[in-house]
């Protein structure tokens, strides 16, 4: 398993959920911005997390959710 698909799960499992500012109805996955820049970069280009911009935590895109949930399956966590 690569280390960058180690880390997002790291970040889920320490996340938290919020309300979406666009989509009331909608949760979100929270977390801090708590590993190498590089590596939340190439996350982000993945399209499983989006940071914000000036600010010290990410948002989990459903399709990082979903694949740190598999991860987490696979992992017996």
């Amino acid at each position: 398993m690569e280390k960058k698909y180690l880390n997002l799960l790291t970040l889920y499992l320490n996340s938290w959920t919020d309300i979406s500012r666009n989509d009331p109805s909608k949760k979100i996955f929270l977390s801090w911005k708590q590993f190498p820049f590089e590596l939340i970069n190439e996350l982000e280009q993945e399209e499983l997390l989006v940071q914000i911009k000036g600010k010290k935590i990410i948002i989990l895109t459903e399709k990082g959710v979903k694949k740190s949930q598999e991860l987490k399956k696979e992992l017996n966590l």
